[in-house]
């Protein structure tokens, strides 16, 4: 990697805060590199997630796995993880504020049925930013954990606590991590101005993401964004079998590509945060596998 001057970075940076992801390119980088970034991001950024609960009570409809189920499903806010320790590295026997964030249910129905939302569980724990995200954001019916019918109770006590997605994928900050590498499309110009214009026009209708566009003046056919590109052979089908022209276009992967990713993150950190701590992790793994490696002598 040396010889040919690596040194992977990162352009083109999209936000969409609306729907919490980001869309970024991987430049200077092979799949290796690209791959670990994205096991870091699924495996090793570090979250807050309920992950004990202990039921006082339970006359509800639903058994207590499915409820513990549901608690630990509940996306809390983690943009102070990094002040958590471990629960199994803390010195602490039965817990302390370093390691872990406490939270207590306990609803009674006194109505004919209630929704029993977030906004009743409450932290008993001195994590104030530490709190579902529903609750933070304003969602004034906050997310359903359960219903009750008159006279029925739920009284639990529920533990976050700071983990990672390779433990259990609850912890797991995205709902999606994807990456594409660049592809390289060449088209046959001299098939394409045998086709009809109808023609023309459904094979640029054939890519379900709008890769192509028809240019009218030029009777040519152009790439509209490469990047929306996912391989999917619909384009090459479509000349294939409608067209009977299987020289009319090619997609393969380029020798060296760029990555175009995607992060969707399901808001317990914000999608930038989530890239900086997973680039972080990826640099501290090499060099710890660098120096074993510097003491092997030859």
């Amino acid at each position: 990697m040396n010889e040919n001057n690596y040194t992977p970075f990162i352009s083109n940076i999209e936000l969409d805060k609306e729907n919490n992801s980001m869309r970024f390119i991987l430049n200077n980088c092979d799949v290796s590199i690209a791959n670990s970034l994205r096991r870091c991001i699924i495996s090793d950024v570090p979250t807050i997630t309920i992950d004990i609960v202990t039921f006082i009570s339970n006359t509800s409809c639903l058994h207590d796995e499915f409820i513990a189920h549901r608690l630990g499903l509940i996306p809390l806010s983690s943009s102070d993880v990094d002040e958590f320790t471990l629960a199994y590295e803390c010195p602490c026997e039965d817990g302390c504020d370093k390691c872990r964030v406490e939270y207590k249910l306990n609803v009674i129905c006194n109505e004919e049925k209630r929704d029993v939302t977030t906004y009743d569980l409450e932290l008993i724990s001195n994590h104030p930013n530490v709190r579902p995200l529903d609750t933070i954001d304003g969602d004034e019916s906050g997310t359903v954990l359960l219903k009750l019918r008159k006279g029925q109770e739920i009284n639990l006590t529920a533990t976050a606590k700071r983990g990672f997605g390779k433990l259990h994928s609850k912890w797991t900050p995205t709902s999606a991590v994807v990456y594409t590498p660049e592809p390289e499309i060449k088209f046959r110009q001299d098939l394409f101005k045998e086709l009809s214009e109808k023609q023309k026009e459904e094979f640029v209708d054939s890519c379900p993401f709008g890769v192509f566009k028809f240019d009218t003046k030029k009777e040519l056919i152009e790439i509209e964004d490469i990047t929306k590109c996912t391989y999917c052979g619909e384009c090459k089908k479509k000349a294939e079998e409608s067209f009977q022209k299987p020289r009319l276009i090619s997609v393969n992967q380029k020798p060296k590509p760029k990555f175009y990713f995607t992060i969707e993150s399901i808001g317990s950190l914000s999608p930038c945060e989530i890239l900086i701590k997973a680039i972080d992790i990826l640099i501290l793994k090499l060099s710890n596998l660098e120096q074993p490696l510097m003491e092997i002598k030859i």
